[in-house]
């Protein structure tokens, strides 16, 4: 997901969710987020991500710029390496 609509979204609960905590910027370096035609260009991230057991839930969801769901992304993969090479 890049532009949000409320369509985008699972629920109109978890659009109120993303609007009220979210207000548009970024969840991580809490810059504003970009407009497209009216509308933030945010990621969607997972928390916990999903191949790990997390949910799609609004609750595990956070909204990102490009440049910090790319950050958060390769730190993901860099844990995942690292717990593997472990067990």
């Amino acid at each position: 997901m890049g532009v949000f609509e409320i369509r985008d979204f699972r629920s109109y609960e978890d659009y109120l969710a993303w609007r009220s905590n979210s207000a548009n910027w970024c969840g991580d370096c809490k810059q504003t987020a970009r407009l497209f035609k009216g509308l933030a260009q945010l990621d969607e991230h997972h928390i916990l991500p999903r191949r790990m057991g997390g949910s799609d839930d609004s609750s595990n969801l956070i909204y990102l710029c490009k440049s910090c769901h790319t950050k958060a992304d390769a730190e993901v993969r860099r844990l995942l390496k690292g717990a593997k090479q472990i067990a």
